[in-house]
């Protein structure tokens, strides 16, 4: 078996882009898919590293906040009628 630092440099291939092509999810199933391959897998924090490139966090967006709308009187000015004196 030939170790994973020859089998990248020799496609051309960081790890993080081999997570997301071959949709790997666990350390285990990146183990199984390159045993098959005839490849020695790279230690365990480095998949951690390159995972977390793959799959950045979702940070949650910001909420808004909201302001209430008053539907208060309307400001216009109204004439009042002229009084006789």
């Amino acid at each position: 078996m030939i170790d994973w630092e020859f089998y990248s440099k020799r496609r051309n291939i960081d790890l993080a882009k081999f997570i997301v092509l071959n949709d790997v999810e666990t350390y285990d199933a990146l183990v199984s898919l390159l045993a098959a391959k005839g490849v020695n897998p790279p230690e365990k924090g480095l998949f951690q590293s390159a995972y977390a490139v793959a799959f950045p966090p979702i940070a949650p967006k910001p909420r808004r906040k909201t302001t209430k709308r008053t539907t208060g009187k309307s400001t216009k000015k109204t004439s009042k009628p002229r009084t006789k004196k």
